[in-house]
C-alpha cells in the first residue's frame, strides 16, 4: 500500500521569498520617493507663492501617498504586489514622457541655434556653458560664467548678509548661446556689462534698468539693446541683469543709479515676465527692505571688493566642486529626476510663473506691490532731479498671439504707469510696424531677441528721446 503512494512533486510557491524581497523593496523605495518629495517642496517653496493647487500638488500629494503606503503595510500581501506593479508602470510612464520632453524641448533649442550659426556664417558649438567655462579654464583662461547673482551670500569681515546685484568685476564673462556659439564680455568695475570707462563719464545721461534683454544676451555689447542707445547717447550705463523682476531693479537703481544720478532712467519692462518674478522677489528680506526704508542701502557700489570675493566663492563652491568634472551635467540629472519637463508641460511648478493659474484676475493681485515698487523708484529718480521713463517691450508670445493671459495684462501695467504719472514708450507699435518677419526678430521659441529686434526697440526708444523738449541737453553722438 504504502509503495502504492506517490507523494506530488512540489510545484513553485507564490509568493517567492524573491518576490516577496522584490515587492517589498518596491514599496520602500515608493515610501522613500513620497518622504523625499515631501522634504524637498517643504525646502524649496516660498510661502509667498503657496497656492491651492501647489499646496495640493507638492504638499498633499506625497504626504496622502506615503500614508497610503505605510497603511498599506498592514494589507495583503496580493494588493501590495498589485499596488507596486501599478506604482512602477505609473514611475515608468512618468519618467518616459519626462524624457520625450527634456529631449524634445533640447533638441528644439539646438536645432534653432544651428540654424542661427549657419545663417550668421559660424561653428555651431553644442557645448554646455559650464563645459566652455571648464575647458577655457583647463587652458589657461581666466574667465567665468554668467552668474545669476540675486542671492543672499554673506559678505564683507563680519559676516553680513548682502544680496549681490551684478557679477564678479572686470571678468572675462562667458555669457549665453543663442546664435550657435558662446558669446563673451569683459565685465566692467562693478560687475556689469559695460565698457568700463563709461563711469568715467559725468554726468551721466541715460541709466537703462532690466532683466535679460537689457543685459544684452546673446550678442556683442554694441548689437544689442543699450550699446545701440549708447551709440546715440555715450553716456549711458546698463544696470541690467538676466532673471531680474521689478523689486530687484528697484534695488540696483538704489545701489548704481543713485551714486551717479543719471539724468534719465529708462525701466525696460519684459512683457510676459518681469511682474510674475514679484512674489518670490519679495520673500527676500532684504530686497523687502529696500520698499520698507527710504534710506537702506546696501553700499554695494563701493562694497565690489566684498562682492567679488563672495562671488569667487560661490563659483568655487557651486560650479567647481558640482562641475569640475569634465561634461558631468549634475544639473540636467536633477531636471530628470525632478520631472521638470514634464511639470513645466502640465504647468505644475514648485515655485516662479504658474501659467495655469495665471489668469488677468490672479495676475491683477500682483498690481498692488507693482505700483508701490514703481512709485519708489519713481520717488527715488526725481529726488536728485532725473526723470523715469517706463518702456513697454513687448515678448515673442505676442507675435505669435499665444498665452493670452498675460498678453492682457498689458492696459493693465500700463495703466499702473500712466496711473503714477510716468511716461511710457510703449514699444508694441514699434514691433507690430516693423516689416520684419518674427523669425528674424526672434531667432527661435524661447530665445532673446536678434540685432534686429534689439535695433527695432532701440529705434522706438530714441525716437521718443530725440523728441522729448526737456532731454536736448543730453550729449549726442553725431550720426
Amino acid at each position: 500500500m504504502d509503495s502504492d503512494f506517490t507523494v506530488p512533486a512540489a510545484g513553485p510557491s507564490w509568493p517567492s521569498l524573491a518576490g516577496k524581497w522584490f515587492i517589498n523593496a518596491l514599496w520602500g523605495i515608493a515610501m522613500l520617493a513620497a518622504v523625499l518629495a515631501l522634504a524637498w517642496a517643504f525646502a524649496n517653496m516660498e510661502l509667498a507663492e503657496l497656492t491651492p493647487i501647489r499646496a495640493m500638488v507638492f504638499l498633499g500629494g506625497p504626504l496622502i501617498v506615503a500614508a497610503a503606503l505605510i497603511g498599506g503595510l498592514f494589507t495583503p500581501f496580493a494588493i501590495r504586489a498589485l499596488v507596486s506593479v501599478c506604482i512602477t508602470f505609473s514611475a515608468v510612464g512618468a519618467y518616459g514622457a519626462q524624457a520625450f520632453l527634456q529631449n524634445q524641448r533640447s533638441e528644439e533649442i539646438e536645432r534653432g541655434k544651428q540654424q542661427v550659426a549657419a545663417k550668421i556664417g559660424v561653428k555651431y558649438d553644442p557645448r554646455s556653458m559650464l563645459d566652455v567655462v571648464y575647458d577655457r579654464r583647463a587652458a589657461g583662461d581666466d574667465v567665468f560664467p554668467n552668474i545669476l547673482s540675486h542671492f543672499e551670500s554673506p559678505i564683507g569681515e563680519a559676516g553680513q548678509t548682502v544680496v549681490p546685484l551684478s557679477g564678479i568685476s572686470n571678468a572675462q564673462t562667458v555669457f549665453c548661446n543663442e546664435r550657435g556659439y558662446y558669446e563673451t564680455y569683459r565685465s566692467d568695475r562693478l560687475g556689469l556689462n559695460n565698457p568700463d570707462d563709461v563711469w568715467n563719464l559725468r554726468p551721466i545721461d541715460i541709466a537703462v534698468i532690466g532683466d535679460s534683454f537689457v543685459h544684452g544676451y546673446c550678442l556683442p555689447e554694441k548689437q544689442a539693446l543699450v550699446g545701440q542707445i549708447r551709440q546715440r547717447f555715450p553716456a549711458t550705463i546698463n544696470l541690467g541683469l538676466g532673471s531680474r523682476g521689478p523689486l530687484i531693479e528697484l534695488a540696483a537703481l538704489v545701489e548704481f543709479a543713485k551714486p551717479v544720478k543719471p539724468r534719465v532712467v529708462l525701466w525696460v519692462y519684459t512683457e510676459c515676465n518681469d511682474i510674475q518674478n514679484l512674489n518670490y522677489e519679495a520673500s527676500t528680506p532684504i530686497l523687502r527692505r529696500y520698499l520698507a526704508d527710504a534710506e537702506f542701502t546696501q553700499n554695494l557700489f563701493s562694497r565690489q571688493d566684498d562682492v567679488d570675493k563672495a562671488l569667487h566663492a560661490h563659483f568655487r563652491e557651486t560650479f567647481a566642486q558640482r562641475f569640475g568634472m569634465p561634461r558631468f551635467r549634475l544639473a540636467r540629472w536633477l531636471d530628470f529626476a525632478l520631472l521638470r519637463s514634464l511639470r513645466d508641460r502640465l504647468d505644475l511648478r514648485l515655485r516662479g510663473r504658474q501659467p495655469l493659474l495665471e489668469t488677468r484676475e490672479r495676475l491683477r493681485t500682483t498690481l498692488p506691490l507693482f505700483k508701490k515698487v514703481l512709485n519708489e523708484a519713481r520717488g527715488r529718480v526725481e529726488s536728485w532731479g532725473g526723470q523715469l521713463i517706463f518702456v513697454y517691450l513687448p515678448s515673442y508670445y505676442r507675435s505669435q498671439g499665444i498665452d493670452r493671459r498675460c498678453l492682457e495684462m498689458r492696459d493693465d501695467v500700463l495703466e499702473t504707469a500712466s496711473g503714477l504719472r510716468i511716461p511710457i514708450i510703449d514699444l508694441v507699435s514699434n514691433f507690430s510696424k516693423s516689416q520684419s518677419p518674427a523669425d528674424n526678430v526672434w531667432y527661435f521659441h524661447g530665445s532673446h531677441l536678434s540685432v534686429t529686434g534689439y535695433r527695432i526697440a532701440a529705434e522706438g526708444i530714441l525716437e521718443y528721446l530725440e523728441n522729448q523738449p526737456s532731454l536736448t541737453d543730453l550729449r549726442r553722438n553725431t550720426l
